[in-house]
């Protein structure tokens, strides 16, 4: 064995130390550091980050501000291991590896909140560990680049009912007959509109004037007996079939005359699917929202002497 000097020895040890320190100081870094730290204001789609390492896993999904776990679609954490594709069980953030295993394809949605929410994603490679942060803010708009709807076939029906319609009685005590109007027999008629969607943010995008959609004409024997536009908003919208500038109903009471009045109505019911295409207007990422419309429509009333004395 060779001879070694007690400063030679000192000056190894210093050197073995050194290498140490560093390898503390400078761990394996399995992301590029630009990309430790993302902030958006936008959802992406399949958007890649290369990884540094052959065999990495997903260790982790996080909400940052609560450290909670977040749940795959059988309600375990999120992570990559044997698995290539994990899917969150809101469908708010998924992960895959890529094909060549060199890289994480992230897909995730938009954030309606006016609050930004962080994501931690926790990677691990062989003992050496690195975190990736996602921050993700509201957009400053939305908009429909795409809009199409479909009739649902045998939705589509036509009844006459005097569901809505009130009894009502008119009193001339007048010397002369006149026109008395019968608009309070259908004041509890109504339209009404109905978006349905179980789609994420599906009610979220839009600010807080909620869009008015211009829909397909309501057709009976091809004649439109209804065209015009809807509010887009969650659960049953309804506007009066009588009222200012609206239909109106008279008739003709001679004088020293009381009329009892009933009334029916005659509704159209139909639904139809939806299928958009949103744009966020600062990144002009798109994603779909689809669900149904339900629509009633009185198209027309009809007035019925009961009792005339």
């Amino acid at each position: 064995m060779p001879y070694r000097s007690p400063l030679s020895k000192f000056v190894f040890l210093l050197v073995c130390l050194f290498s140490l320190s560093c390898n503390k100081e400078n761990p394996v870094q399995l992301i590029d550091k630009s990309l430790k730290n993302l902030e958006l204001s936008t959802g992406v789609a399949n958007n890649v980050i290369t990884i540094h390492a052959q065999y990495w896993q997903v260790e982790f999904v996080k909400e940052a501000s609560t450290g909670t776990l977040l749940l795959d679609k059988a309600g375990n954490p999120m992570q990559l291991t044997d698995n290539d594709q994990t899917e969150h069980d809101g469908d708010l953030i998924n992960l895959k590896k890529t094909d060549d295993g060199q890289g994480l394809s992230l897909s995730l949605q938009e954030n309606f909140s006016d609050n930004p929410r962080t994501f931690l994603i926790g990677l691990v490679e062989n003992g050496n560990r690195d975190v990736i942060s996602i921050t993700q803010r509201r957009a400053k708009g939305y908009k429909i680049v795409d809009q199409q709807f479909t009739a649902l076939e045998g939705t589509q029906k036509v009844y006459t009912s005097s569901e809505d319609c009130l009894p009502l009685t008119l009193s001339n005590t007048d010397p002369e007959e006149k026109y008395m109007k019968t608009d309070d027999i259908f004041k509890n008629v109504y339209y009404s509109s109905k978006f349905v969607s179980d789609d994420y943010g599906a009610f979220d995008w839009f600010s807080q004037d909620v869009p008015l959609i211009s829909i397909p004409d309501l057709l009976v024997d091809e004649a439109a007996v209804w065209s015009g536009r809807v509010p887009f908003q969650q659960g049953e919208t309804k506007e009066a079939y009588i009222g200012e500038g609206k239909s109106s109903e008279s008739l003709l009471v001679q004088p020293h005359t009381n009329i009892d009045l009933e009334g029916t109505i005659t509704y159209v019911e139909r639904s139809l699917k939806f299928t958009w295409t949103i744009q966020n207007e600062e990144s002009g990422h798109r994603f779909t929202v689809t669900g149904l419309l339900h629509q009633k429509v009185p198209v027309s009333p009809t007035t019925i002497i009961k009792r005339l004395y």
